[in-house]
């Protein structure tokens, strides 16, 4: 079986008001593949970026 999210994107917001500001945001892809059920199971991730906004 062979797992494979492109795309996961966490947002943190911050706000007064009606004003709403992106404090830290976080995009990451995920890729797995099991191999045996019973043994073993292997899983990579292959990216992930992070942005700081101030």
């Amino acid at each position: 079986m062979i797992l494979n999210v492109p795309s996961i994107v966490v947002k943190l917001e911050g706000g007064v008001g009606n004003r709403t500001v992106p404090l830290l945001i976080t995009d990451m892809s995920l890729q797995g593949e099991v191999r045996d059920w019973t043994g073993k199971v292997g899983t990579s991730i292959l990216w992930v970026r992070n942005a700081n906004l101030n």
